[in-house]
């Protein structure tokens, strides 16, 4: 047995191990616009979120500005697109118009943003329509009342669509 462990370290070569401090220097802003380009470029995130994520890692302000100026040349941060995509998704779950508004406002994403968005697609903040849609898909009304109601309807939209419902089947 001693003679294979012995063949085992001569067969192994000892490879020496780089120094910590033989790294290529970058310039400083390099290494934040590497991270800000890969994180934009894995989802639709608005600057707010860029902006946070390379903060939470240590960037100073000025690298910050500089990255995201970088990402919004290369279209990889565009706040009007991203709030659109959010809330086409938000709206095709059968969420209401004030609960996206919200969940856009949580993302980081302007007032004037969202106001844009809701004026330039109406069919977003149109409650009532996706309010039957959700209706159609649950089974009772009172299970899709609470699912409206879940969703950030209202209770007059949601006293309109069950009801609406109770007189179509009754």
């Amino acid at each position: 047995m001693q003679r294979s462990a012995v063949r085992r370290q001569a067969a192994v070569p000892t490879v020496p191990r780089p120094k910590t401090g033989s790294r290529v220097s970058r310039p400083p802003g390099a290494v934040w616009l590497r991270a800000a380009l890969r994180y934009a470029g894995r989802g639709v995130h608005s600057a707010h979120e860029v902006e946070a994520f390379l903060a939470r890692r240590g960037a100073r302000p000025e690298q910050i500005d500089a990255a995201l100026a970088t990402c919004r040349g290369r279209g990889l941060v565009n706040d009007a697109a991203a709030a659109r995509l959010w809330a086409e998704h938000w709206a095709g779950q059968g969420w209401a118009w004030a609960a996206i508004e919200t969940k856009l406002d949580g993302r980081g994403f302007r007032v004037e943003t969202i106001r844009a968005l809701r004026a330039g697609y109406p069919a977003l903040a149109d409650d009532a329509a996706r309010a039957a849609w959700v209706m159609a898909k649950v089974r009772g009304r009172s299970a899709a009342a609470r699912q409206l109601a879940a969703h950030g309807f209202d209770a007059d939209t949601i006293a309109a669509t069950v009801g609406d419902a109770e007189d179509a089947g009754g």
